[in-house]
């Protein structure tokens, strides 16, 4: 039984990996606040099991490619990907927003994805760990 629940975990949570998750900033325990995020012109599109990462920031392109050196077994919570930056291609664009957001994955170390099964049931989320500088959280509806 605990072998078919981690299949179908598993399994779940990979397509789950191929999904399209939009940036977050509020509250996840605040449904109406992660409701908005769909609403959101900021999203990626991850590909772990390639290391592919597609994006747009406000109709800004961007596409990124991992080289992913460990992942966690993912039986408590959530996969825990460490991975370094292989490759970003972006448009070039004056917004400080677009830059903050593309230099910051450039500098990512660590992507984390989880379904927070308490605080939020029907929500999936990644964090995204980049050094010296806070988080970036994205999320999808379940």
């Amino acid at each position: 039984m605990k072998s078919l629940l981690f299949l179908l975990f598993f399994s779940s949570f990979s397509l789950l990996a191929q999904e399209r998750y939009y940036f977050f900033s509020g509250d996840i325990n605040n449904d109406s606040q992660l409701q908005n995020a769909l609403n959101s012109t900021q999203y990626i599109e991850v590909d772990m099991d390639s290391g592919e990462l597609n994006g747009v920031f406000n109709s800004n392109k961007f596409k990124a490619w991992y080289d992913i050196k460990n992942t966690s077994s993912g039986f408590v919570k959530g996969f825990n990907y460490t991975l370094v930056l292989g490759y970003l291609q972006r448009d070039v664009v004056n917004s400080s927003g677009f830059n903050e957001l593309t230099n910051g994955l450039a500098r990512a170390n660590r992507f984390y994805f989880y379904p927070d099964v308490l605080a939020a049931p029907r929500w999936h989320f990644i964090e995204i760990m980049i050094p010296d500088s806070p988080k970036l959280v994205f999320v999808r509806k379940h």
